[in-house]
């Protein structure tokens, strides 16, 4: 895996080369068409162009006429600046041919100029150096009538004065034989001692570096030493992180599905070592004391990494609690190795390991499961927190494992563990197949090691716009008017192939039938040496099948919540059904209805349902998992806490509360967002490192370089010159800042800027 990020990276690398050197023409000498209607990357257009233009600030978005970048200088001692200056021309080619492919413009050979330029004294100042010499290199390579300057000016920032070292392409509007725009611009100037800004829109927390060198104009800038330099692009080097501190001296345990699957304990121990070690080193005080130092922390931030601190330590603490729990408990224990053998045993699962922040996870909430902490934990919500392609998805997919096996352990043998929910559309099929194949590794070793109780099975429910709600009969049809699909035609049945390959055996594209007898939409693998059979594949696809059989996983959208108001059979999501058909295949019964006088959902079934055959109050969902949690704002999460509350009410009532889980990969407004939506106190996982770049469970990789901060479109008429900042952050945001004085004094950053104007 190392080797093909490596080669992905070489590849990308290679290819924004090739894409910045297209869009600047470096590979180009000659054209049959104009370079302004080619190049982009690196183009200057002449001032006087932009004044003109009717398009007013747009016209410099569009076609700028300046580029550098803006530093903090130390003093206002007018220090010479010493800056180099590189760009070409383009001129047409004389008696050129008509045909289209002739070529009509040719590049001029690069200029490269030295400029001595001294800068203001005064707020206010402006300097300005280099036309002549500019010109005359151009004349020499046949581009007589361009020029361009080196600009200084000095403005009075939040933090103090600002220097800006431009160069501007003061070429008239038209020359002869000539295109007037200057190309492959670049600058470069020792600006001498500089201070950082700061970004002021960062969380005002001890663990963000808010400082930044340098901004650029138009551009992206580069820094060496007293040195800048201009970039043509915006570019931010953000490898794939190390999922363990490398920086660290301690060595990642071997958490691998087989090493979990034979002898847990030992890694477990050593994980936790390592955390230990871990938070010793990077959150003990004295470290502390020295950051707010050196950092210049104020008493809010040194207070917030002291209460962080503790939130580390008691971390480590709940992995602890949750290793002596697996010591003490062998059902868990054993429950927790036959899920790591069910991602072992699972082919489709292309790695061997899991990272520390996933293990952690499940450890840290295992006491969930025991009905000795289940009070104590099910009063947390726990949201795994990381960034997106970190591996969420399996992670909560082990501890919905660890719990199938441990209810079929205490006691539930048949029922929903975990009812999974997505915003929305977000249920991806991708992700439905990943439960499926593991699931189905589930139910070859619960068969094998006798495990009592129904098969491990899964249920897609989503309703009418992904799968029938239900499957009406022919003659209900006639009678009632109610238009339903026909499921004995096969290209109907078509439609609702939901599986991409078996689970058991991943033979592609399973078939899909409808078995009248079990009143069934059913997913059978057409391999003749399946291990699961010719039987139909234990996955559910229409909504009363779901309620018939309660599928061991759930995986659903969220405004299916809605249904508990409305559909009696969604009693089995919060607790017991009313009884149990006797008729084998009918499953679950609930409330008569006029057609169902016993409640059993099987079409025409009048059989009098039976008692259920476990304990009422095992049969709530052990986990409710909500997807993506940082999406359920505004509206969408206004009505959604209703039906929370109504579940968790519903719940208590008929038995044991769920242990409410939830993925995010943003924590901003978390512990408010959990109070509104669920009444429960909100913990995320892992808790945030001590710096935004190192945690326990990720750190920059080495190969991370440095960022580049950058901004767009200058135009240097006096009137109306702005400046479009770009913040070197992880998000890039845009500020519009006015250079007159005038302007300046009325204008006051966007919402989200980089920086306050």
């Amino acid at each position: 895996m190392q080797i093909d990020q490596q080669h992905a990276e070489s590849f990308l690398g290679w290819l924004l080369a090739n894409v910045v050197r297209e869009a600047r023409g470096d590979d180009y000498s000659r054209l049959p068409v104009g370079p302004r209607g080619r190049f982009w990357l690196g183009r200057l257009a002449p001032e006087e162009v932009v004044q003109k233009s009717h398009l007013g600030e747009r016209a410099e978005r569009l076609e700028p006429c300046a580029t550098g970048f803006r530093v903090r200088p130390t003093a206002l001692d007018g220090r010479v600046i010493h800056c180099t200056v590189s760009m070409v021309a383009w001129r047409e080619i004389a008696g050129h041919g008509d045909t289209p492919n002739d070529d009509k413009w040719a590049k001029t050979d690069p200029i490269q100029v030295e400029v001595d330029l001294p800068s203001p004294r005064s707020i206010g100042g402006a300097t300005k150096a280099g036309r002549e010499d500019i010109s005359r290199k151009l004349s020499d390579v046949s581009a007589s009538g361009l020029s361009a300057e080196v600009q200084a000016e000095v403005e009075m920032g939040q933090l103090g004065p600002e220097l800006t070292v431009t160069v501007v392409n003061v070429s008239p509007e038209k020359v002869d034989g000539l295109d007037t725009n200057l190309y492959q611009v670049q600058l470069s100037a020792d600006v001498g001692p500089t201070l950082p800004f700061e970004l002021d829109t960062l969380p005002d927390s001890f663990r963000y570096d808010r400082r930044v060198p340098a901004y650029g104009i138009n551009g992206g800038v580069a820094q060496s030493d007293t040195s800048f330099s201009t970039v043509d692009y915006a570019y931010s080097d953000r490898n794939r992180p190390d999922y363990f501190d490398r920086e660290s001296t301690l060595k990642p345990p071997a958490l691998t599905f087989a090493n979990l699957t034979k002898d847990p304990l030992d890694e477990l121990s050593a994980l936790i070592v390592s955390l230990e070690k871990w938070t010793e080193e990077n959150w003990n005080s004295g470290l502390l004391d020295i950051r707010a130092v050196q950092e210049n922390w104020s008493e809010d931030m040194a207070n917030e990494a002291q209460v962080a601190a503790k939130k580390a330590r008691d971390e480590v603490d709940r992995l602890r609690r949750g290793l002596q729990l697996l010591e003490t408990d062998g059902e868990l224990l054993r429950a927790f190795s036959l899920a790591n053998e069910a991602f072992d045993r699972t082919v489709t699962i292309n790695y061997d390991s899991w990272r520390a922040f996933q293990v952690g996870y499940v450890l840290a909430n295992v006491g969930s499961l025991t009905s000795q902490h289940l009070e104590e934990e099910r009063r947390f919500l726990d949201t795994l927190w990381f960034a997106t392609g970190g591996g969420k998805t399996e992670t909560y997919l082990l501890f919905t494992l660890t719990s199938a096996f441990y209810d079929r352990f205490r006691g539930k043998l048949n029922g929903i563990s975990s009812w999974a929910r997505f915003p929305l559309r977000m249920l991806s099929l991708q992700q439905t197949q990943r439960f499926a194949d593991v699931l189905a590794a589930a139910e070859l070793i619960r068969k094998r090691e006798k495990i009592p109780g129904d098969v491990f099975s899964l249920g897609f429910f989503i309703g009418q716009s992904g799968s029938p709600n239900r499957v009406v009969r022919q003659q209900d049809r006639s009678a009632s008017g109610i238009s339903d699909v026909d499921l004995l035609d096969p290209e109907v049945r078509a439609r609702f192939q939901v599986l991409i390959h078996c689970p058991f055996c991943e033979t592609p594209d399973p078939e899909i039938r409808f078995d009248q007898s079990r009143w069934s939409l059913q997913h059978h693998c057409i391999s003749p040496d399946c291990p699961w059979g010719r039987k139909a594949l234990p996955f559910y696809i229409v909504d009363e099948e779901i309620y018939r059989w309660l599928p061991t996983v759930v995986l659903g959208t969220l405004d299916k919540a809605a249904s508990v108001s409305i559909q009696a059979a969604m009693r089995g999501f919060y607790g017991p059904p009313s009884g149990k058909c006797p008729v084998p295949g009918h499953g679950f019964t609930y409330s008569p209805r006029g057609q169902r006088p016993h409640g059993c959902l099987f079409p025409g079934c009048k059989v009098k349902a039976i008692e259920l055959p476990q304990a009422k109050h095992l049969y709530g969902p052990s986990i409710r998992m909500q997807d993506e949690l940082h999406l359920l704002r505004d509206s969408l999460g206004a009505i959604d806490s209703h039906y929370e509350a109504l579940l968790d009410d519903l719940q208590e009532y008929w038995g044991e509360p769920s242990k409410i889980i939830a993925s995010s990969a943003t924590l901003a407004g978390h512990s408010e967002q959990v109070r509104a939506l669920y009444r429960r106190e909100g913990r995320m996982f892992p808790v945030p490192g001590p710096s935004a770049s190192r945690s326990t469970s990720a750190a920059r990789s080495a190969t991370n370089g440095p960022r580049r901060s950058t901004s767009r479109r200058r135009n240097s008429s006096s009137s109306r010159r702005s400046r479009r900042c770009w913040s070197p952050a992880s998000r890039w945001s845009i500020c519009w800042r006015p250079t007159s004085a005038a302007a300046r004094s009325a204008c006051s950053a966007a919402p989200g800027s980089a920086r306050p104007c």
